[in-house]
């Protein structure tokens, strides 16, 4: 996580009178400490910021770790992809392009700089259309009851 996105998340979770824990989790070796940390603490709930790491293949995928984690403590856990939904996260929200269509555009940007296009005139990005993704999987395992009026707006996995 970099510092200014960290930044921004604390402000604004203030806002709503969230305290925010987030501990730096930069290799895979980094997750399950972190996760021993948190269980000390009296969280609420799990957001797993965009990150390759949670889905480096071994023993155990970092974010099997972090999905088993949120369900032992009975917490629901949150992200901005739909691949994390995939994976057992509880519900996501974020940008609609898959990984691939992210992926081109990330090229497109390569290709301009290596043509000499220089980085601050190359437009600006921005999702134009978001997704809300809930794992009905997850959710009953948890035993929560997603409201209707969030369903009746999100993908659902079974």
């Amino acid at each position: 996580m970099t510092d200014a996105f960290e930044r921004r998340m604390r402000a604004t979770a203030a806002t709503f009178g969230i305290d925010v824990l987030a501990p730096r989790i930069q290799s895979t070796a980094d997750v399950a400490p972190a996760l021993a940390t948190l269980a000390s603490e009296p969280i609420d709930a799990v957001f797993l910021i965009e990150s390759p790491t949670w889905f480096v293949a071994g023993t155990r995928r970092p974010i099997d770790q972090v999905v088993d984690f949120a369900a032992r403590r009975g917490i629901p856990s949150f992200g901005s992809n739909r691949l994390y939904a995939q994976n057992g996260v509880l519900a996501t929200y974020g940008d609609a392009r898959s990984y691939v269509e992210l992926h081109r555009t990330a090229a497109t940007y390569v290709g301009g700089i290596l043509r000499g296009t220089r980085p601050g005139d190359l437009a600006i990005d921005k999702p134009t259309r978001l997704e809300l993704v809930v794992n009905a999987k997850t959710a009953s395992a948890m035993r929560r009851e997603i409201p209707p009026s969030v369903l009746g707006r999100a993908s659902v996995i079974p």
